[in-house]
């Protein structure tokens, strides 16, 4: 019987050739120098910071509570962030923060409203529409004219109740009113003093109810105005 020998193979692979992968590691070597020269070059810093609405608290205050400086990394700046902290300042009720591409940093402020002068003691302090209060002697001057609230404890829960009443006031009754203050022996009421001469008694958490009925008293001359369960009023002696 015939034997065949069967073919040599010699059963060597060739190599695949690594250069390839050589080039994707070299290209990404490069590529990663090329963008840590560009976050730390003039091309992607912060150029300008614009900071609107601000009139309580001046801008170099603003720019100590965000941290941002001129020639700072644009990429780096985080949006949220700044928001947050900005937020956090006692006159702030809503910060907006934009970048715009490549240089800028807007920022717009939307401050609390003022309702009025809160007196400590010898102290005076701008109320907010939320019952917090901030030291500004120098705004407190500018101002043209200003309730003034006084007699209670920083932390008295009855000032509260009535500052989240009194902003409910249409500005017609605000504006004609001059002193808010707790009466005396009645811890649930307050007294208001207005421009009209008038004294008006009212429970704290029906200010903001009661008090749309002070304008039918404009005519009358000085006295106690009772806006209380039953209303009426008292002519002064």
């Amino acid at each position: 019987m015939d034997e065949r020998i069967p073919p040599f193979r010699t059963g060597i692979k060739k190599k695949r050739s690594s250069s390839p992968i050589i080039f994707v590691f070299v290209l990404l070597f490069f590529m990663g120098i090329l963008l840590v020269l560009f976050l730390k070059s003039p091309l992607s810093q912060i150029e300008s910071i614009e900071i609107q609405g601000n009139k309580l608290v001046s801008e170099s205050e603003l720019r100590q509570v965000i941290q941002v400086n001129v020639g700072d990394s644009y990429f780096f700046v985080d949006e949220d962030q700044i928001e947050s902290a900005l937020e956090q300042r006692n006159v702030v009720h809503e910060a907006e923060v934009k970048k715009s591409f490549p240089h800028e940093l807007k920022i717009r402020i939307t401050e609390k409203p003022v309702i009025g002068v809160y007196l400590d003691k010898d102290q005076q302090f701008l109320l907010f529409s939320d019952g917090t209060r901030m030291s500004n002697y120098k705004k407190i001057q500018e101002m043209d004219e200003h309730t003034i609230f006084e007699g209670w404890k920083s932390k008295d829960p009855l000032l509260k109740q009535v500052v989240t009443e009194w902003v409910k006031l249409p500005s017609e009754i605000k504006n004609q009113v001059l002193r808010v203050k707790p009466r005396t022996n009645q811890e649930d009421q307050v007294e208001i003093k207005t421009k009209k001469n008038h004294t008006i008694y009212v429970r704290a958490n029906d200010l903001s109810h009661k008090m749309r009925l002070y304008p039918s008293f404009y005519e009358h001359d000085e006295g106690t105005v009772n806006l209380l369960e039953s209303i009426w009023f008292t002519p002064a002696e």
